[in-house]
């Protein structure tokens, strides 16, 4: 089933989401955009909107088949998906991708894959009609063993430049599969700010993971 998108956009620049880095600053980013991958044939009505819920910033974006609720933090996306559709929809968690602000192609795992086991096959995900799965999407560049023996690990933050970054996008593109038809959704998030933070410079220690 392919669909084409009609957008609405509400309120995506009142309410983007500050991300404080420690010891690097807050940074403020937004749902740019969504789109389709192969492009849609129908004309349906779809719409990004940005929310604050308990004080934090959520962007979401539904279509006829989705919802999808998106929490950035330092080191991965968090999001909830829900399946509005009338059929079942399987995610292949291995075809996902994460493309970073230097254009660079990153594979990604999701929750419930140990870090030692990120570079094995993720099994698929099946979302019956009506279910939701609460997840995040995590680049396994990003996961680094702090010893030869790989017990223990961190993970490094995604933005790392500073003012450099103000400008930058990266998408996310998320697989998946609708009645036997492969189609993907590739988000993409803008960093629209970069502010210098004492605070978080001096409250948090460099290097410590994020959440």
């Amino acid at each position: 089933m392919k669909i084409k998108f009609h957008f609405l956009l509400l309120a995506i620049s009142a309410l983007p989401l500050s991300c404080a880095t420690p010891g690097l600053g807050t940074y403020t980013l937004r749902l740019a955009s969504v789109r389709q991958d192969p492009p849609p044939s129908q004309e349906v009505l779809a719409q990004i909107v940005t929310k604050q819920e308990d004080g934090k910033t959520i962007f979401h974006f539904q279509d006829e088949n989705i919802k999808v609720e998106w929490d950035l933090a330092n080191t991965r996306f968090h999001f909830t998906l829900t399946n509005v559709s009338e059929h079942f929809i399987k995610i292949p968690w291995d075809e996902a991708v994460y493309v970073d602000q230097y254009g660079k192609a990153r594979r990604v795992i999701h929750d419930g894959i140990p870090y030692e086991r990120k570079g094995e096959p993720q099994p698929f995900t099946v979302v019956p009609q009506g279910a939701r799965i609460d997840d995040f999407l995590l680049p396994v560049d990003n996961i680094l063993a702090e010893n030869k023996n790989f017990v223990n690990w961190k993970v490094v933050y995604l933005f790392y430049d500073k003012l450099k970054n103000v400008g930058q996008e990266v998408k996310l593109v998320l697989p998946m599969m609708l009645q036997n038809v492969r189609f993907d959704y590739v988000f993409t998030f803008k960093v629209e700010e970069w502010k210098d933070d004492v605070k978080t410079r001096s409250t948090f220690l460099w290097g410590r993971e994020g959440v």
